[in-house]
């Protein structure tokens, strides 16, 4: 073996030092940092004791030159040896060397020691001295062993053995000069932590390995894992790289009740079996608490019933203190979480809607909604429930088959609705043929919808019924059939035809008699009478309205209610006051179809007449006083029209123009007689005319007589 020899290299600025002990030095065995190397196997034996090491020739032929058998040591590229012993004991001889050697690189430019040829013991090789020949020395190889340094080198049993030599004790001192990487962390966000965390870290040294690595937290919170180093016993290493030069672990950190919520500092020191270290720190936040309830949950636009499947429900965030803000939320419909995210997540930091819900079908749905932080914290305790409310549906109905005999005009709808209920409905009706409906008059009674066909306002025939029913968000249903699923057609009329006469007459008398129309005087107080039949049938004991309006329109009011006798008659005298028609009506039930008939009464008008003088000669002036009778009419504004007459014969003719009185119907003529030439009685009356809204027929006053003398 050929070992360059080259000179030593400077020291490092600084490093850290560690000793490696060998073949029972220190407690040192087996395995240690010793690497067999034989040059010639077939020349040398060697035997690894443990304890210690021998190596012996093999007699069977001579050594040649470069022959060598020993033991290595290496250090790792960022570390050196600074020192070295050895405690041996021997011979080598006819031509071989015993020698330490130490390289500064494996087996280039080494420096050897302690050459020795011939027998030397244990006390010749004091163990201790570390820095052979007085002066530091730095390698990372360390060569111990035996050489041939001759052409041929004897070994045979004339000659003896060339090389028997024992070594039992190594003492070697490493300067690692490199630090060791700063380590790598990962598991802890520089964010925000919740519960446990697993802190994984790596780490590595190009000189002895990581010998441990330390965890500080908040400068206060230290744990240390020591790693698996080639340690003695009794102190110190038995490999020159006793460490792992890559290696990784993990911290556990966050443990309950351990840290505070807020801002936490940590650091990871790793540290190499020469004691330097390298660190890396990182900042971290803690937020163990999970967030409370939604403060105020509830359902955008209200929580009532909804036709169209799309929710949105809000809420106010909880106060978080020193914890983390509010980064999401889950949901859940239909039943309340198990775990916290047995949900739906929405992401939103400061999230305080949830929008776009559906619920699987229609119904009543709670909807369950609780808080995630920024640490992930989420408990499903803190949910809150609001309800989502769908139906989509239109709500069913039909008509009943059934009919009411008591009432066969009434048709009756069924309604239901599963959800949010009916709200409304309507019931029309139209004419075969025809296109309009006609919408009836609709109550609700209960669940059903009720109308009465009006068949008295309707002409006689076949007629299609529809319904409608809306529930509370607007779904509409509709029908034209029955509940066994028949068309809803109707004949009408549906009740039983009656009949109803009024007569008027001025004189009492039975239920019979009189005209429609009778023209009466001025105060008279007529006689209505009637006779009520149904189908042919008078009716006794039937309550029917007398109702009373101006001849010139207007509304009907009520005069009065009465009943039939026991043949269906009835009579009953009016009071006096101006033409009028009367109306009796017969309302109608359940089973009789309403009935009226109408009767005028004509009122002929009234004034009275006073003459002033009633004699006088030709050439005087007579004056007509009177006044216009309103009973139940009023004067109009601009004074009632009147006209004096006089009798030519049998002829009444004007004696003046027309004449209006005034305001109450008072009036006051002046005529002067010119034309008399003989003694003359003249019959005179005021006449009352009909006109305009006057409610009165024509009439006249009493005839007064005037005596005129030529």
């Amino acid at each position: 073996m050929a070992i360059a020899l080259a000179a030593v290299p400077a020291a490092p600025a600084s490093a850290g030092t560690f000793h490696v002990y060998g073949l029972g030095l220190n407690s040192a065995g087996c395995p240690n940092g010793w690497k067999p190397h034989t040059f010639a196997a077939d020349r040398f034996r060697q035997a690894d004791f443990c304890s210690r090491w021998e190596i012996q020739s093999l007699r069977d032929g001579p050594l040649r030159e470069g022959d060598a058998a020993g033991a290595s040591m290496f250090t790792d590229a960022g570390a050196r040896f600074t020192g070295f012993s050895m405690r041996s004991h021997g011979t080598a001889r006819n031509g071989t060397m015993w020698e330490i050697a130490m390289c500064p690189t494996p087996y280039v430019g080494c420096s050897r020691h302690w050459p020795h040829t011939g027998t030397w013991h244990d006390a010749e090789l004091a163990l201790g001295s570390l820095a052979p020949g007085g002066a530091p020395i730095y390698a990372r190889h360390l060569w111990a062993g035996v050489t041939c340094i001759q052409d041929k080198c004897a070994d045979s049993v004339s000659a003896g053995r060339a090389v028997q030599v024992t070594q039992r004790e190594s003492h070697a001192v490493v300067e690692d000069y490199t630090a060791p990487g700063a380590p790598s962390v990962t598991g802890v966000s520089t964010g925000w932590n919740s519960g446990v965390k697993r802190l994984n870290y790596s780490a590595s040294d190009a000189g002895s390995g990581v010998e441990s690595v330390q965890l500080t937290i908040d400068g206060s919170l230290n744990r240390t894992t020591r790693h698996g180093c080639a340690r003695l016993p009794a102190g110190g290493y038995s490999h020159p790289v006793p460490c792992a030069t890559a290696t990784g672990g993990l911290f556990t950190l966050n443990e309950p009740g351990q840290l505070a919520d807020g801002k936490h500092s940590l650091t990871v020191t790793s540290r190499d079996a020469g004691g330097l270290a390298t660190s890396r720190s990182q900042v971290f936040h803690v937020d163990n608490n999970a967030p409370g309830h939604p403060v105020g949950l509830e359902v955008v636009g209200g929580d009532g019933w909804r036709g169209v499947n799309e929710f949105a429900v809000r809420w106010v965030n909880p106060e978080q203190g020193p914890g983390s803000a509010i980064a999401a939320a889950y949901y859940r419909i239909g039943s309340p979480p198990t775990s916290a995210t047995d949900g739906t997540r929405v992401s939103g930091v400061g999230l305080t809607q949830i929008s776009q819900l559906e619920v699987p079908r229609d119904g009543e749905w709670p909807v369950y909604v609780w808080l995630r932080d920024e640490a992930g914290n989420a408990r499903p305790d803190k949910a809150l429930a609001t309800q989502l409310r769908l139906d989509s549906t239109a709500p069913s109905l039909a008509f009943l088959i059934d009919k009411d005999a008591h009432n066969p005009a009434e048709v009756r709808v069924r309604t239901s609705d599963r959800h949010s209920g009916v709200k409304s409905g309507r019931i029309e009706i139209r004419r075969r043929g025809i296109a309009d409906w006609i919408a009836l008059d609709t109550r609700r009674e209960g669940t059903d919808l009720v109308a009465t066909i009006p068949d008295d306002r309707l002409e006689r025939g076949a007629y299609e019924l529809r319904a409608t029913a809306t529930d509370a968000v607007g779904n509409v249903g509709e029908t034209m059939h029955r509940t066994d699923g028949r068309p809803m057609v109707v004949d009408l009329p549906l009740r039983l035809d009656t009949t109803l006469t009024a007569n008027l007459a001025r004189r009492a008398g039975g239920a019979v008699g009189g005209a429609p129309r009778v023209r009466v005087a001025y105060r008279a107080r007529p006689w209505l009478r009637g006779v009520l039949r149904a189908d042919g049938v008078r009716l006794p004991d039937t309550r029917i309205i007398v109702l009373t309006r101006r001849l010139a329109g207007g509304n009907w009011q009520q005069l009065t209610e009465l009943l039939t006798d026991g043949n269906g008659g009835y009579a009953v005298r009016l009071p006096a006051g101006a033409s009028r028609e009367i109306r009796v009506r017969f309302p109608g039930n359940r089973s009789l179809r309403p009935v009226d008939d109408v009767a005028q009464v004509l009122v002929r008008g009234r004034a009275s007449l006073r003459l002033r003088p009633r004699r006088l000669h030709r050439g005087e002036t007579i004056t007509f006083r009177g006044r216009v009778r309103h009973l139940d009419a009023a004067i109009p504004a601009a004074g009632k029209l009147i006209q004096i007459q006089y009798l030519d014969g049998r002829r009444w003719r004007p004696a003046v123009k027309l004449g209006r009185t005034d305001g109450r119907g008072r009036f006051a003529i002046r005529y002067r007689f010119r034309r008399i030439s003989r003694p003359t009685r003249i019959y005179f009356r005021i006449l009352v005319p009909a006109e305009g809204a006057w409610p009165y027929a024509t009439g006249a006053s009493k005839i007064r007589i005037a005596r005129v003398r030529p």
